[in-house]
């Protein structure tokens, strides 16, 4: 089945109606929206009417959730403060009602998983920005296909059995196994700029082929800052352009390249435990032995296999009498005979 994944509508109805026309065409057979269909734009009633009108599962954002006021709006300022009052008033009670309705999670199956923020705590609406961030949700789930948006910025993060992370730019892909991905599709109606462009941006899932394609539509700033003319009104030559989708091109999609770990550290601890090994080697053979004695004796610490290789070197090192083997004590006198010796037996 291919289903259309889109994020951050940001009551840009102009925009969304752009990416719902462009994923028909592109064989969408069910499309999930992944948050934030309010805050920001101009036109919330619209964008949620498109959402029902197109039958559009959709998950809950934080504008969302602040707008219907099942969270309060205390952590929002500037600009999204001043949208969340305005657009409780544009909305009617039934609007609000859907948007208190929607779930923080979507399951496509017991290995694709949505949500707006992340998945580790769906409700809070956490960021998945970084490597680290990516981590925490792979370990969260046990999904090998994971949607999110909230940052407004395409991304895709893989890991596969080593563990280890990778941030790649967005880029279509074939779902392989023993890897994980995550993706975000971006901002359908707020999109950030990236290298002095804006565009609005959405993925085709396909879960019988196994493919995941990011899809990009030129964005007109006066979608997201003006209310859009009236119905009775002639239609605009930029609200002309905005309805005209060019049929898409075919994608021919590879399998991403493999990262292979780095594996110099092995080699690295390979090589000193074979130079350790052969140190001990070479300390306990007869070459060894007299390297130790030529080049230790008398420095201050008893010579390498000093007893072994030269028993009279030892009683040297020792300070003993030749006829001596150890120290001993007087049995007769409490008086240590490190001088002379009460035994000559070797």
């Amino acid at each position: 089945m291919k289903y259309a994944v889109f994020s951050d509508i940001h009551a840009n109805a102009v925009a969304l109606r752009r990416v719902v026309a462009e994923a028909k065409l592109l064989g969408a057979e069910a499309m999930l929206c992944l948050g934030d269909v309010v805050g920001y734009g101009p036109q919330p009633d619209e964008a949620v009417r498109i959402l029902l009108d197109e039958n559009v599962m959709t998950i809950a954002g934080n504008h969302d959730d602040a707008v219907s006021g099942r969270m309060t709006a205390d952590g929002f300022a500037g600009l999204a403060a001043d949208s969340i009052a305005r657009h409780r008033k544009l909305l009617d009670a039934q609007d609000l009602e859907f948007l208190r309705s929607l779930p923080y999670v979507h399951r496509f199956s017991t290995s694709v998983v949505a949500a707006h923020g992340d998945v580790t705590e769906p409700e809070k609406f956490y960021y998945v920005e970084n490597e680290k961030d990516a981590g925490e949700n792979f370990r969260a789930t046990k999904a090998d296909l994971i949607f999110v948006g909230h940052t407004h910025v395409p991304a895709l993060f893989i890991t596969g059995q080593s563990g280890r992370v990778y941030k790649t730019g967005p880029q279509d892909f074939v779902i392989e196994p023993g890897k994980r991905y995550i993706v975000n599709p971006g901002s359908v109606g707020y999109p950030r700029e990236e290298g002095g462009v804006c565009r609005s941006s959405f993925v085709m899932y396909d879960s019988d082929a196994k493919t995941v394609t990011f899809h990009y539509l030129p964005f007109l700033m006066e979608s997201l800052l003006e209310r859009g003319a009236p119905a009775d009104e002639p239609e605009t030559e930029t609200a002309a352009q905005q309805k005209t989708v060019q049929p898409p091109q075919k994608k021919n999609i590879q399998p991403l390249p493999q990262r292979e770990s780095p594996r110099w550290p092995i080699f690295a601890a390979v090589a000193l435990a074979a130079a350790f090994l052969l140190a001990l080697a070479f300390i306990n053979s007869p070459w060894g032995g007299s390297y130790a004695r030529r080049h230790r004796y008398g420095s201050g610490s008893a010579p390498w296999n000093t007893a072994r290789s030269s028993p009279r070197r030892a009683r040297a090192w020792l300070r003993l009498p030749p006829t001596c083997s150890s120290p001993q004590k007087n049995p007769s006198t409490s008086q240590s005979a490190t001088g002379w010796c009460l035994s000559t037996s070797r």
